[in-house]
């Protein structure tokens, strides 16, 4: 065999048995793999950004914008929610959001039924109020610098 083939291979062994980004080690339950884990996969058809949640409004901000023209001076936009469940992540998703941990949303199409204030908006969203239950897909607000996170809501589906 070539002298050159030879070393070629070698050399591929080596690199080839060197990306590996995980180890394996016994503990007392078997096999444990420790090093580098895969992120998890971005859930079916949910964006870039984006994290879909199972929510449910526990406390509704009843403070009214004071911007003329925002939709949110004629009806609440803000909300406590209680995340019933993570449903998947979109790459890039920058939040810290896990199941029974509650967020401050801003409701893009406020907590009111849209018929009124978008009556060009299809599908009608039905509003919100406290115990109500959705889904939706939340993205992050504002800075990673901010103090305290906001996520912000644009059409949801109620459960």
């Amino acid at each position: 065999m070539n002298p050159c083939l030879v070393v070629l291979m070698f050399v591929m062994a080596l690199v080839l048995g060197g990306c590996r980004s995980s180890q394996e080690t016994e503990s007392s339950g078997g096999k444990e793999r420790i090093g580098m884990q895969k992120p998890n996969p971005p859930g079916p058809g949910i964006p870039p950004g984006h994290c879909r949640i199972v929510g449910t409004v526990v406390a509704v901000d009843s403070a009214l914008s004071k911007v003329k023209g925002d939709p949110c001076a004629e009806a609440p936009c803000v909300a406590t929610v209680r995340i019933v469940e993570v449903v998947g992540f979109g790459s890039g998703f920058t939040g810290t959001v896990g199941n029974g941990s509650e967020i401050k949303v801003r409701f893009r199409y406020t907590l009111a039924e849209t018929s009124r204030l978008f009556p060009e908006m299809s599908p009608v969203l039905p509003g919100l109020q406290k115990g109500s239950t959705f889904v939706a897909d939340v993205t992050r607000a504002g800075t990673l610098m901010a103090e305290s996170e906001q996520f912000v809501v644009g059409k949801y589906e109620l459960r």
